[in-house]
């Protein structure tokens, strides 16, 4: 029994000391492109799963089909989320691909997780990834409205696909990043400020002044 003990805590202060001696060591390489650890990629997604299930309100405070809250969510998505998620037939900006861990597919999340789960992940993000707490920008009226179109994402129309590319500012030349949150006047301030100077007018020729024949 003694050693049975004994080897139940040597083997637990190896798992604890070894992975700890090679962070200190630098053996453990904590660069994006090498990607997570199968352990740190388990223990991610089981610590998320249990507390987005946890935390995650139970019903929806109005109902997500509506197609107003919809359209109104792919407005917000496409300033706050497409950048780093994408969406069916369009596609991230070109930093998404250097996430780690890589921003998953939301089309693929709509048909995994409840309502409730997606809102609270919108709203408190996730530790250690590039998932930002939007909570601190975004009402909840209006992450509900983001979470209406993430649970359409998988049925998306070509019409709609077409619109969300329009809406996205990495795929638009100008980025009116304000107007989706209701500042018109600051995404007409960015428009102004991203557009080119109007071309300067080249100045007139001076007309020779004409000499006047005397009469004799």
């Amino acid at each position: 029994m003694l050693r049975f003990v004994l080897g139940l805590v040597a083997g637990v202060l190896l798992t604890v000391a070894v992975p700890l001696v090679a962070s200190k060591l630098g053996a453990l390489d904590a660069s994006v492109t090498a990607g997570p650890l199968p352990l740190e990629r388990t223990l991610g997604a089981w610590a998320l799963s249990s507390t987005a299930a946890d935390h995650a309100p139970k019903g929806t405070p109005v109902p997500l089909s509506n197609p107003t809250l919809i359209a109104r969510g792919m407005e917000l998505y496409a300033q706050t989320c497409a950048q780093c998620h994408g969406a069916p037939g369009v596609p991230a900006a070109p930093f998404a691909r250097g996430l780690g861990p890589p921003a998953p597919d939301l089309a693929q999340a709509a048909l995994a997780r409840p309502s409730g789960e997606l809102f609270w992940i919108a709203k408190h993000g996730v530790r250690n990834s590039a998932m930002p707490a939007y909570r601190h920008l975004l009402t909840d009226e209006a992450l509900w409205a983001i979470t209406a179109f993430v649970e359409h994402l998988p049925d998306l129309t070509l019409d709609e696909r077409v619109r969300l590319t329009e809406l996205a500012p990495h795929l638009r030349p100008v980025a009116t990043v304000a107007a989706p949150f209701g500042d018109d006047e600051a995404a007409e301030a960015l428009a102004a400020e991203a557009a080119p100077d109007p071309p300067a007018e080249e100045p007139k020729p001076k007309k020779k002044p004409t000499k006047r024949r005397s009469r004799r």
